[in-house]
């Protein structure tokens, strides 16, 4: 909320995907996008692969 924008990604990077998956699943609900499944599962794969990459660095260091 202070607007550290670089802060955030170095405390917990997975928030960027997170938010832009939210975002576009909220679009998603009022206005049908072509390929909605698809950009969805990749949002969504990205989220969860940023989180385990950043859970497996921070564990080995």
């Amino acid at each position: 909320m202070k607007g550290e924008v670089v802060d955030a990604f170095f405390m917990y990077p997975g928030i960027y995907p997170m938010f832009f998956l939210f975002v576009f699943l909220t679009f998603d609900w009022f206005f049908k996008i072509k390929y909605g499944e698809k950009i969805k599962l990749t949002l969504a794969i990205l989220t969860i692969g940023t989180i385990l990459i950043n859970y497996i660095i921070k564990l080995i260091f």
